[in-house]
């Protein structure tokens, strides 16, 4: 009977030992683990002090110069990035091409799936919404006195005009030249001022129509 008893509480002691672990392990991840990465700042948290609201103009910028590339994805310098300069120099009248990836910028040949098309779209209004993104934020941070209004009105103007560049390269290279129609009513692209930072949000922007040529190159100027 004595021994059942020292095995049934040499057992209780082990039992513990998988718990104190589990306890241990626990704490130390509270203090290793940081719940608010530097790198990968919360939307509510992006334009709470000076520093992080200027961190989220510089995430405007990278978003320009590096966007997604849907086939294989990887990052891809689209809408003005590396990418951007690579199929402007193939539509030049001067350029002879010699590789397969660029056949559809240098023929023009460009369909709703080809994959350097579906980036360039997809690409530019993700920019455009960081733009909208930064508008809103700045605005609020200039109201709390988190930055001042000179500041605040630096960052809203260098993104109402990447705003502004990125629509106009989506007529480009989406919408008929301007004279096409005698008032330029024919169809442009939709001219996004509104932030979409929710799967609601982003439904609702998914359905707009697009704006007239004439009525995108209002907005831009």
């Amino acid at each position: 009977m004595k021994n059942i008893l020292s095995e049934i509480k040499h057992l209780k002691k082990l039992a513990l030992v998988p718990v104190f672990l589990i306890a241990l392990f626990i704490a130390s991840c509270e203090k290793i683990i940081d719940l608010a990465p530097y790198s990968s700042i919360s939307e509510s948290a992006a334009y709470s002090t000076a520093s992080l609201v200027d961190l989220s103009v510089v995430g405007m910028y990278n978003g320009a110069q590096r966007g997604y590339y849907p086939a294989n994805g990887t990052g891809r310098g689209y809408p003005f990035g590396a990418a951007f300069v690579e199929q402007g120099d193939c539509r030049g009248e001067d350029a002879v091409n010699l590789q397969a990836f660029y056949q559809f910028t240098y023929e023009g040949t460009y369909t709703a799936s080809t994959a350097n098309n579906e980036a360039y779209w997809s690409d530019t209004y993700r920019l455009i919404n960081r733009c909208n993104m930064v508008i809103d934020g700045v605005n609020g941070a200039v109201a709390n006195k988190i930055i001042t209004e000179t500041i605040g009105n630096q960052y809203l103007g260098e993104a109402y005009f990447m705003r502004a560049i990125s629509h106009l390269e989506l007529l480009f290279h989406f919408a008929r030249p301007y004279k096409e129609t005698a008032d330029a009513s024919h169809p442009g692209v939709p001219y996004r001022t509104k932030a979409y930072t929710t799967p609601v949000a982003i439904d609702d922007g998914s359905k707009q129509s697009r704006n007239t040529v004439a009525e995108c190159y209002a907005k831009i100027l």
